[in-house]
Parts: structure tokens; C-alpha cells; sequence
């Protein structure tokens, strides 16, 4: 007996086969990086965000740096709102990673910064980031440039799911 497949199922494996294959994790220790995305530069401006998750199934860690692609500068950023304005610090201690836990790096709050970018980011580009935790040492992890579409259904899951 011959099988038929619809139609609408099968682009919808090819779509959740194109979603899955942008998903990509990295492992250190009890650290576990997960999807790191940027957002394209636009126009003359050279500064772009980037978005993770961090899991940790260990003891507390502390990201404590970060290194990035040619740029004037990289850091941890917070978002805070102050008298109804949203401004960007620094995160000089770092951010802690809770133990058993996980954070969410995403629009509008936690992030990493890159500012004085040599090269603009394009989406479907891909760059390398060093992040550095107090205890689980250095990892090298492979970023991708998304549209800034995609960054709002991210954020969308990472609000749920706080």
C-alpha cells in the first residue's frame, strides 16, 4: 500500500529543519552555551548585541569577560529603565550563572555589546566570541547573524520561559 504525505506536512519538517539547523550549543564543564545570535549592523552604525542562553548544571559561575570579533570594544551589558528611559551599564563584575540554573542573555535586558565593529554583520554571517567564566575557564563559541525578526520570537521564548 502506497503512502501519501500532505503537503503542508511536509514543508513544515523542511521549516522546523531550517529552525533546528540554525540551533547550535557549546559545552564546558557544567556550562552549556546555547544558540548564541547577533543582531546585523545597520546602515553606518557599527555596534550589534548578542543573545544566549547560559545552563549550568554545576556549582555557581561568574562570566567574567568576553572577546569578540575586530572591534573597538565587547562587553557584559544590563538594561535598565530609569525614569521611564532605558539605558545600557556595563556589568563589571560580570554576571553571575546561577548553580542548577540558567540565564538568558535577550533584547532588552542581559546582552553582550559589540561597539566599533571593523566589518558590518549581515545576517547569515558567522563570528567567533570567547567567553570566560571565573571557573569554567574559556570557550570558544561560534555566533550567528539573524535577522531581527528572529530576535523577537527569542525573546518572545525567553520571556516565557523566566
Amino acid at each position: 500500500m502506497q503512502r501519501f504525505v500532505p503537503i503542508g506536512l511536509v514543508v513544515l519538517a523542511v521549516l522546523a529543519g531550517g529552525r533546528a539547523a540554525q540551533a547550535h550549543e557549546f559545552k564546558i564543564g557544567d556550562i552549556e552555551i546555547i544558540h548564541p545570535v547577533a543582531r546585523p549592523t545597520m546602515g553606518a552604525a557599527a555596534n550589534s548585541a548578542v543573545y544566549l542562553t547560559i545552563h549550568n548544571d554545576g556549582a555557581a559561575d561568574v562570566l567574567v569577560d568576553v572577546y569578540g570579533p575586530d572591534a573597538d570594544k565587547v562587553d557584559l551589558h544590563e538594561s535598565v529603565v530609569e525614569d521611564d528611559v532605558m539605558t545600557m551599564r556595563h556589568l563589571e563584575e560580570g554576571l553571575e550563572i546561577p548553580a542548577n540554573g540558567e540565564i538568558h542573555l535577550s533584547p532588552g535586558g542581559n546582552h553582550i555589546m559589540l561597539m566599533g565593529l571593523a566589518e558590518p554583520l549581515n545576517v547569515y554571517d558567522r563570528f567567533n566570541l570567547t567567553l570566560v567564566f571565573e571557573n569554567a575557564g574559556s570557550i570558544e563559541i561560534e555566533v550567528y547573524v539573524v535577522d531581527p525578526a528572529e530576535l523577537e520570537g527569542e525573546m518572545d521564548h525567553d520571556m516565557e520561559s523566566d
